[in-house]
């Protein structure tokens, strides 16, 4: 991505996207417009399938009986970080046998981090790794499922739970109605304004993912949603047509 050291205005698609490093790069009065809505997670939205009952148990033919927590496992550059984070969910749910803890990879990545969590972990048998068909070629293991049509929507709706280290994803599953957790034992800080406005639960301890498996979906304000750009409250927001009229104030001064 290109960088921008020093700007007199910015377009942020929310306020939860003007972070404290985005502020690093504007001037002191410089003007900024939030568009309302955040793009990104509006065009991921769409690729949804009509029926997603039930989507997650069908397609790895779990027992419906069983409850499904599902989590986005996200390439970070801290691999030390991300092995000892799923090892440690795969250890916890081994030992919650009512549960079945569903992990799909990341397009980008080839599964390597996540399997040797699984392995260490003594392939705990209610823990299923789904592997991302655009990177199959790159697997060694063998203990991945692929499927060819793997709708990512539909399995965070099916399922009873969602969680993350760090993927945007989880503003998918807020949309979506699913009850979110962030993973965070090394106080990263990620989507903390989503902990503190509760609209996330922390998990850090087994005590705090049990506290998260067992506990209802909380319902989430209009003011954190608007918060996110998940409300779609600007949708006549013209990029273009504001860029114009900055460019001809800037003349003009």
């Amino acid at each position: 991505m290109e960088e921008i050291f020093y700007c007199d205005s910015a377009i942020f698609s929310s306020k939860s996207e003007n972070t404290e490093s985005s502020k690093l790069a504007l001037s002191e009065n410089a003007k900024v417009v939030y568009k309302g809505s955040n793009s990104l997670i509006n065009y991921r939205l769409k690729n949804i399938t009509a029926n997603h009952f039930q989507y997650l148990h069908k397609l790895t033919q779990v027992d419906t009986k069983k409850k499904i927590i599902f989590y986005a496992s996200d390439p970070s550059k801290d691999e030390s970080q991300r092995y000892l984070t799923e090892k440690f969910l795969m250890e916890c749910f081994s030992r919650m046998e009512e549960f079945i803890f569903v992990i799909k990879t990341h397009p980008q990545d080839n599964g390597k981090v996540t399997s040797y969590a699984y392995l260490d972990s003594a392939k705990p048998p209610n823990v299923i790794l789904v592997g991302d068909e655009t990177q199959k070629s790159k697997f060694a293991s063998k203990d991945f499922i692929f499927f060819k049509k793997f709708n990512f929507n539909s399995a965070v709706s099916s399922s009873n739970g969602f969680l993350t280290f760090s993927s945007s994803s989880i503003l998918q599953a807020l949309m979506l109605g699913v009850k979110t957790g962030i993973v965070d034992m090394f106080d990263n800080g990620n989507y903390d304004y989503l902990v503190n406005q509760k609209a996330s639960a922390l998990i850090k301890s087994e005590e705090d993912l049990q506290s998260f498996v067992k506990g209802e979906t909380s319902i989430i304000s209009d003011e954190i949603l608007s918060y996110c750009g998940l409300k779609n409250e600007n949708q006549e927001f013209d990029i273009g047509e504001y860029l114009m009229k900055c460019l001809t104030e800037f003349n003009l001064n």
